[in-house]
């Protein structure tokens, strides 16, 4: 493991990429995510290396979303393919600081150059982006991730985000290194825990069962009334997108939301995998429908 020979065993790690085919923007984003936060608490030189792949397709995907700036190497290659060169990378330590605000103006920006429907998403995705980015800040980084190595107090609102419009779809993806979900549902959400326990005792997985109660109740361990809502924010994006997709991964498990075309109720599918991610991601597909038309 990465993490625990860098940060416990004090050892430099070499990553082949070699022979990799393609990047998944999920399975990208965690990687990005997972070396920042490594690298930043390295107490040797150069932790991380990466030999970049072979081909150029997963090449292009690295230079793009910066993971060379990370690392610290170095790689000449232009980005030049459609499916590469839309995507953008951020990250940050606190939704309304100056790392984040930055990044929700370039984001926007970046939208408004290319899309008159771009007033949809300061109403809708604004709202559930901030969601998934308070989620981190209040709830997040309450307790050691699920692979047991302590979190520290420079983890505290650390995040990462991908995002990218291309062919008419915007996609948006938030991710934190956190304790999950299932970690933290009776500490968010004691009146809806308190009436879900059995059901969580009794499922194959309970981290898609607290992102289902999570997006279900949404109640803020803050208790603000103005953040009531909750998680149902981070949902509410697709009630005015039919077409759009929502999904969240936490530890082992993923609970994907769909709005059908024809306006029906969302369509819910969870899925328990055998490998644990440590930490959260949700991720947004939404069509941008005048330009679909």
């Amino acid at each position: 493991m990465v993490e625990r020979a860098v940060l416990v065993q004090g050892k430099a790690v070499v990553l082949s990429f070699r022979e990799t085919e393609r990047f998944s923007s999920e399975g990208t984003l965690l990687l990005y995510a997972e070396l920042d936060r490594i690298v930043t608490h390295a107490k040797i030189p150069k932790p991380i290396s990466i030999h970049d792949p072979w081909r150029r397709q997963p090449r292009e995907v690295l230079k793009q979303l910066q993971i060379h700036e990370i690392t610290g190497d170095r790689c000449d290659i232009v980005p030049l393919r459609d499916d590469v060169v839309h995507w953008r990378s951020a990250k940050g330590k606190d939704q309304n600081g100056v790392p984040s605000g930055q990044f929700l103006r370039q984001a926007l920006n970046y939208l408004k150059s290319q899309s008159s429907t771009i007033e949809l998403y300061e109403g809708a995705v604004w709202p559930g982006l901030n969601e998934a980015q308070n989620n981190t800040i209040d709830h997040a980084y309450l307790f050691a991730r699920t692979n047991g190595i302590s979190v520290t107090n420079d983890d505290a609102n650390r995040w990462s985000m991908f995002y990218q419009k291309r062919d008419g779809v915007f996609s948006l993806s938030v991710c934190d290194l956190g304790c999950g979900y299932s970690s933290t549902i009776d500490k968010t959400m004691p009146e809806a825990f308190a009436s879900w326990l059995k059901t969580l005792r009794k499922s194959e997985c309970n981290d898609t069962q607290a992102i289902k109660i999570a997006m279900e109740y949404g109640r803020s361990r803050t208790g603000q009334s103005e953040r009531g809502k909750g998680s149902r924010n981070a949902l509410s994006v697709l009630e005015s997108h039919p077409g759009a997709r929502m999904l969240v991964y936490s530890n082992r498990g993923l609970v994907t939301y769909t709005k059908p075309r024809d306006g029906s109720e969302l369509v819910v599918n969870e899925t328990a995998f055998k490998f644990d991610i440590g930490g959260t991601i949700v991720q947004w597909v939404i069509p941008l429908e005048s330009e679909l038309e």
